[in-house]
């Protein structure tokens, strides 16, 4: 057992946690807990890294490797040199997966705001590829391009992209001064993300546009990958898969938990969508889509848009008045 996060506006860490596993792999100390009042998912280590104060970009360079990748796990690794995102998938066209995560934001800013906008933030924007889509898209607007990785800095120059190495806390952004705000694939990552949202509410313009993505543990992948994680059938093999489908991020959260926090948080729920698993998504392929693994996934993804709850849910939000 393990207490649930402190950070959580519902248990507040009052609570003990069920353990799904002690140890998410060989090579970490923590393990993966499940609360069962919320039905949120976290890393069993989530109250110790609270600790850590990270006030400034400043701080990141005070930070060892192995500090750094405890804190913001992914972020290191999402690109290669050449820019192109996740390349042990394998895809065929990495260009074409960046251009289709980055047109779910383009067309959610779309639908709000119709004479587009004039300053955007891209919070965890790893190599910074849909941060480049969105200053193309909408020229002449300031798109404030925001990660902890040193990867952003090569956004450096880029028309109409101010990097930020840190986090959004530590960007240092004036209030309600951007009209969108977009946290895509990584708010499950974060050391607090109900402090994220906070921050977010601080920066946006009031009716301003969030569009946040987050792992649904409720998806049928993610599920059945738990219950082989409990069961320790990764020992025969495929173990990186079965973390990667269940959850690999240090929050999995579902959608009334996500919907209730943004409430809280002051945000009005204006569009709730369910999405594929990234590696399903786009017409692009990689070598998971292939062959048994690869029907059985597209069939339990079938499953799950009839039950509108697939690997993802994007939320398109707006600040309240």
């Amino acid at each position: 057992m393990t207490n649930t996060p402190r950070s959580c506006s519902q248990c507040l860490g009052k609570l003990k946690a069920k353990m799904i596993f002690e140890k998410f792999s060989h090579d970490v100390n923590y393990g993966h807990a499940k609360c069962g009042k919320c039905g949120i998912t976290f890393d069993s280590n989530v109250n110790e890294m609270a600790e850590t104060v990270v006030e400034s970009a400043e701080d990141l360079k005070n930070l060892d490797e192995t500090e750094y990748r405890e804190l913001f796990v992914e972020t290191s690794q999402i690109a290669d040199d050449d820019g192109d995102i996740y390349t042990d998938f394998k895809w065929d066209d990495n260009d074409g997966v960046k251009a289709g995560v980055a047109e779910h934001v383009i067309r959610a800013i779309d639908a709000r705001h119709k004479d587009g906008i004039k300053r955007f933030a891209d919070v965890g924007c790893g190599s910074g590829f849909m941060s480049c889509e969105i200053a193309k898209k909408y020229p002449g607007a300031t798109v404030h391009a925001i990660d902890p990785s040193p990867l952003v800095q090569r956004l450096a120059g880029v028309q109409g992209v101010e990097p930020h190495q840190g986090t959004l806390q530590t960007a240092g952004l004036e209030a309600d001064s951007v009209e969108a705000l977009s946290i895509i694939g990584n708010w499950m990552l974060h050391m607090d993300p109900m402090d994220t949202l906070k921050e977010a509410h601080r920066v946006l313009q009031p009716g301003g546009t969030l569009i946040l993505d987050f792992k649904n543990v409720k998806s049928a992948t993610r599920v059945l990958a738990g219950w082989a994680l409990r069961m320790g059938l990764d020992r025969f093999g495929g173990r990186g898969l079965l973390h990667r489908n269940f959850v690999n991020m240090r929050y999995g959260f579902t959608k009334k938990y996500v919907l209730r926090s943004l409430d809280e948080q002051g945000f009005k729920a204006i569009e709730v969508e369910s999405k594929p698993p990234r590696l399903l998504e786009f017409s692009n392929k990689s070598h998971y889509q292939k062959g048994v693994k690869g029907l059985i996934w597209r069939s339990l993804d079938g499953f799950d848009a009839i039950r509108k709850e697939q690997a993802w849910i994007q939320i398109v939000a707006e600040k309240k008045a």
